[in-house]
């Protein structure tokens, strides 16, 4: 799916010393294994992800920070799409600054939290869905948001009904 349509299977070999496995994938019309170090980082961590949701369900809670590094940003819109669905049944925390990890959240008023330092203690805030909706019109998603400077127009307190800002040129 991410590693291109010649892989065949990814075989995994456990290290008879210990503490160690070995990755290879087996391609397509070739006799020779593809041992991992001659993956790039993006291909090794879509591995990552891929066995990660993969895993057993009843982990408590998932946490990546940055899963954007190394990523194609084709790519990456299918590790969020891993992470959506695994969040379907246990919690998926993500540090992000990716644009394009933001923009392909399905439902980012409902996902999004948004950390702020203030007085020396961090603040979370979270997107106002009736405030988004309107300035989704205009913009593809909240990274464009975030990257054009909007997104504090955006944001409530957790106690907060919601904001009337309106988007602007």
């Amino acid at each position: 799916m991410g590693l291109g349509g010649d892989v065949e299977s990814v075989n995994t070999r456990a290290d008879a010393g210990g503490g160690a496995i070995a990755v290879a994938l087996e391609l397509a019309g070739q006799d020779d294994l593809l041992p991992a170090h001659a993956l790039s980082d993006g291909q090794l961590a879509w591995l990552c992800f891929v066995a990660l949701y993969r895993l057993d369900s009843e982990r408590s809670l998932l946490g990546f920070d940055e899963p954007e590094l190394h990523m194609h940003p084709e790519l990456l819109v299918r590790v969020v799409q891993l992470f959506e669905e695994m969040a379907r049944s246990h919690p998926v925390v993500i540090a992000t600054h990716s644009d394009v990890l933001l923009d392909a959240l399905t439902e980012p008023a409902r996902s999004v939290r948004v950390c702020e330092l203030e007085a020396g203690a961090t603040r979370l805030r979270q997107l106002d869905a009736v405030t988004l909706g309107r300035w989704m019109q205009r913009y593809r998603g909240v990274g464009h948001l975030r990257s054009e400077g909007y997104l504090p127009a955006l944001l409530r307190d957790a106690g907060d009904r919601g904001l009337s800002s309106e988007p602007v040129a």
